[in-house]
Order: structure tokens, then sequence, then C-alpha cells
């Protein structure tokens, strides 16, 4: 499979409004239109890194999308090959990159 190195970066109100708001409700366990935070193990620091995500459901599986393209949670992700998504108290393996 052919990566593309296409990424758009966020602007300023997502980046710093946002995205923020959304991760801050998720961890309180108020999932907004299926959020959830992706916890990740970073590819070059080795630290946990967190993210806010949407889960999309097709045909039974769970699959994580990156609107914006190559992101850097999606690089840390196909690196560490597994994750967890967070809602709330609630925790469980993200979808296998691909």
């Amino acid at each position: 499979m052919e990566e593309s190195a296409h990424y758009q970066p966020p602007g300023w109100l997502t980046r710093h409004i946002l995205n923020r708001g959304i991760a801050r409700l998720t961890r309180m366990g108020v999932s907004v239109a299926g959020s959830r935070v992706l916890r990740v193990r970073g590819r070059v620091s080795g630290q946990i890194r967190a993210n806010p995500v949407n889960v999309l459901s097709l045909d039974g599986e769970r699959y994580l999308v990156a609107p914006r393209g190559h992101t850097d949670w999606v690089r840390n992700l196909r690196a560490a090959r597994t994750g967890e998504l967070v809602v709330g108290r609630r925790v469980r393996p993200s979808p296998r990159p691909r």
C-alpha cells in the first residue's frame, strides 16, 4: 500500500478550542458524535499521546479515519501497531492499523 505524505494541518480554532473541548468531554465520559480519545505510544518519544478521534463502523468492522491526511497519530498508531480508545473510564483496544 502506497502511503501519501499529504497532511492538512488544523486551523487555530480546531487545534485550540474544538479538539481540546471534545477531548475533555470524552475523557469525562461524554461521547460527542462517536468521539473517543486515542491513546498511543509516540514513535519517537515513547510517551503516551492522546488525540480525539471518531470511530467509523462499516459492516461490523471499526475504522479510524484521519480526514486531515497522514497525521502524527496515524504514524504513531502504525508504528506502535496498537492503541487504546477511551471514553470516560471505558478503555477498548483501537482497530489495528492497515
